[in-house]
């Protein structure tokens, strides 16, 4: 056990027990000494070492996560060959936004160019007015929209319509899940049914975008549900990556996948 800070004492029980690795951790915000005294670890208490720890991937470089989809799955190592850049030329940096970051990020992109918002609404009925809001502080109208958990249950639907936009959507037969799609009226499509993984526990609407090359450019969205079997999706998906790829498609695929990255 550490020494009390305060006290200088090994039976000082100041420190909290990490119900993780067993090490005891001082709170800094604390400075009451609880020598000789019993002061219960929360049941809960995790430091922030094991938290760190269980964050999939959180130690490993861009090589050694490479070498792991590559060498560690059978079935995502078919994927690797597909990827447009070398995973370890570069190091490949995310970082939140705010609202009106994510925003202003948007007005920067010209015009001409793609964009593509996705968002998690849990009930595009209740919740559209939060994608209007956002909308609001933008100059600039996205390419794609893409919506999971809509909870819309019909092809019946009504009051989801985004001005400049056109909706499709496949609706859940629970009462999660749900997908939808918003495409920009300026763009011609076609829906791409043929693409869809509803036979796995998913709801996933594909469209293609015609374009003056004539190279199919496929956009996606998945969801899948909860406690959904993974493996019988993971063939699904990496089947439908090899086809858009032996057909020289270009493809951008969002969605909520609900797939644990440290048990798989």
């Amino acid at each position: 056990m550490t020494l009390c800070k305060t006290c200088d004492m090994s039976n000082c029980l100041h420190c909290a027990q990490c119900s993780s690795c067993h090490k005891y951790i001082q709170s800094p915000n604390d400075s009451t000494c609880y020598s000789n005294q019993q002061q219960p670890s929360p049941a809960s208490f995790v430091c922030s070492v094991c938290v760190s720890s269980t964050i999939p991937f959180f130690n490993l470089t861009n090589t050694e996560l490479y070498n792991l989809f590559l060498f560690g799955n059978s079935a995502l190592s078919k994927l690797i060959e597909f990827f447009p850049c070398d995973l370890t030329a570069q190091n490949y940096q995310t970082k939140y936004s705010t609202l009106s970051e994510t925003g202003e990020m948007n007005n920067q992109c010209k015009k001409e160019n793609l964009s593509y918002f996705h968002f998690n609404v849990r009930s595009l009925g209740k919740n559209k007015h939060k994608i209007d809001d956002f909308f609001l502080m933008t100059e600039v109208n996205p390419t794609f929209i893409t919506i999971s958990e809509t909870k819309l249950k019909t092809n019946f639907i009504s009051n989801v319509d985004i001005p400049g936009f056109n909706f499709i959507h496949n609706p859940s037969q629970t009462n999660s899940g749900g997908v939808g799609l918003y495409i920009n009226s300026k763009l011609t499509y076609q829906p791409r049914n043929d693409q869809n993984l509803n036979n796995v526990g998913c709801e996933s609407p594909f469209i293609e975008i015609p374009t003056s090359s004539g190279k199919p450019f496929i956009i996606g969205v998945i969801y899948c549900h909860e406690r959904h079997a993974f493996k019988p999706f993971q063939d699904e998906f990496v089947k439908l990556v090899t086809h858009l790829h032996n057909n020289n498609s270009d493809y951008l695929i969002g969605g909520d996948y609900n797939i644990s990255l440290i048990k798989y």
